[in-house]
């Protein structure tokens, strides 16, 4: 037999990329023979989307933005899930607003320093329209529908330092392509390291002005290096509740018009007289003796082959319940947890503990967004400002502050304070720490107690002896005289040999 012949496999050999020539980037290609499940074809779901991995500020372009904006803003009018995430954040984030403690090395500039920070603040932005507080409020309500706000640092017509507020739509590329160049992205101009150098701001129609970097303040949850705007937190459970808001108003729908329908009569032909359809649709014209003689109901004569028969609804189903609690908590997947924001009914006393702890932990990153990137800004924007122009004295420390935060909810106050409290005594908190979860600060706290101590005193002085300041203060707290001291020898303790206390009376301390 004659041999068989042998093929040698042909080898490919990749070509050499020539410099210059394409993309030298490589592409990833998801193909059959991946080693990874994830990274491979399948026809069990539907195709995955998405672009070659990037820079994180161009995965989302302009139009798509402006589109997940358009669509929030929408979100926040109409679907009852946004409106509760945006109330929630602004209640539990500002409260009744960020509260300034300055850290001055001198104490007086330091209390000079706030109070011309709250005055000034009265009137917080150009327009004159708003509080700081307020402005503190507009920004996390903007946050929590675009994703992003700006404060841009200028002087108003008196020549203060003022804030100028910014939406997310108003910053985008000019126009005129001249102005663009490749180191701009989406509004955003960027150097050769990624450092922002400015911002392309919309100023009317058409009118577009670039502010330097130093000069703006953007409020942005931004969680990519590489990252630019700030998108919507919901953006991920805008269809969710899209969905959620269509279905139940079909099961509404379907729910009214079964309910519509209390009877069906069925005829072998021919049509009904006046008389039954008034009775049937329930606007009959029966006389109140003939009512009375029929406290039974209303009696229907039925001709021969057909049938009446009263409808039991089917609606709104059973299972809705299920299903509008699966859409709530895909919902809530992207925010406050779930059991905050819709039905804590189920959730135990450990659960609903780890459940505050968690959202505790979610608004305090946003408060620390908020602090960090307008509030400290406005701080050192406006003092600085008092300080150039002579109106405060200066202090090595003048840029130094800290904002006060409002109190987290919690479940069982009383338990809370008395846990603040042993921590207290065994060393393993601080009083800073303790008032700082109540929303106070201790600085604050601890000159108002002097000065009421001090008022007191001054008050009882004026007296001339008639009333001390001991007999003030415990008549002011409604205390009881102090019981007399007990010679723990002749008084055990307890179970132990001797008499015991007298019912109401504690054991005395032998220690």
């Amino acid at each position: 037999m004659p041999a068989k012949k042998t093929t040698t496999p042909k080898v490919k050999v990749p070509k050499a990329i020539k410099p210059g020539a394409g993309d030298a980037t490589p592409k990833p290609q998801a193909s059959w023979n991946n080693n990874f499940l994830n990274g491979g074809f399948t026809f069990a779901r539907r195709a995955w989307y998405g672009s070659t991995p990037q820079d994180s500020r161009k995965d989302v372009r302009e139009s798509d933005r402006l589109q997940l904006v358009q669509r929030a803003r929408y979100a926040e009018k109409n679907y009852p899930a946004m409106v509760q995430f945006v109330n929630d954040m602004v209640m539990y984030v500002v409260g009744d607003g960020l509260t300034p403690t300055s850290h001055a090395l001198d104490p007086v500039k330091a209390r000079l320093y706030e109070d011309y920070y709250f005055r000034k603040t009265r009137r917080a932005d150009i327009t004159g329209r708003f509080s700081g507080e307020q402005i503190q409020r507009c920004i996390v309500r903007t946050w929590a529908v675009d994703g992003e706000i700006y404060a841009i640092k200028t002087k108003n017509a008196s020549g203060d330092a003022c804030m100028q507020m910014v939406e997310g739509h108003r910053v985008l590329n000019p126009d005129d392509q001249a102005l663009v160049d490749a180191q701009t992205w989406d509004g955003i101009v960027y150097d050769l390291y990624g450092a922002v150098k400015g911002y392309w701001v919309q100023t009317g129609e058409a009118g577009y002005k670039l502010i330097p970097a130093a000069a703006m303040c953007h409020v942005a949850n931004i969680q990519r290096v590489s990252g630019g705007h700030g998108l919507p937190p919901m953006q991920q459970a805008l269809n969710s509740m899209q969905d959620q808001v269509e279905i139940i108003e079909l099961e509404k729908r379907a729910t009214k018009q079964v309910t519509d329908v209390p009877n069906i009569l069925t005829k072998a032909g021919g049509a009904i007289d006046e008389s039954m359809a008034a009775d049937l649709n329930g606007i009959g014209s029966s006389s109140f003796n003939q009512i009375g003689q029929q406290m039974g109901g209303k009696l229907l004569v039925l001709e021969p082959g057909e049938d009446l028969k009263s409808v039991s609804p089917n609606f709104p189903r059973q299972s809705m319940q299920m299903f509008n609690e699966v859409l709530s908590r895909m919902i809530a997947a992207g925010g406050l947890p779930y059991e905050i924001v819709t039905d804590g009914s189920k959730a135990g006393s450990a659960l609903i503990r780890m459940v505050l702890g968690k959202a505790d932990r979610y608004v305090g990153q946003i408060q620390c967004m908020v602090v960090d990137e307008y509030c400290m800004p406005d701080w050192q924007y406006r003092i600085s400002d008092g300080i150039a122009k002579g109106e405060l004295p200066d202090d090595p420390k003048w840029a130094d502050v800290e904002f006060t935060c409002p109190q987290m909810p919690s479940i069982d106050n009383g338990r809370d304070s008395k846990n603040d409290r042993d921590d207290l005594l065994a060393g393993l908190t601080s009083y800073t720490e303790v008032l700082k979860k109540r929303g106070l600060n201790y600085q604050k706290v601890f000159s108002q107690l002097v000065r009421d101590i001090a008022f007191a005193k001054e008050t009882t002085d004026a007296t001339a002896g008639r009333v001390s300041f001991e007999e003030a203060m415990q008549r002011f707290q409604n205390m009881q005289a102090p019981q007399a001291s007990v010679d723990p020898v002749t008084q055990p303790m307890d179970g132990a040999d001797g008499p015991s206390p007298a019912p109401g009376q504690d054991a005395p301390n032998l220690i």
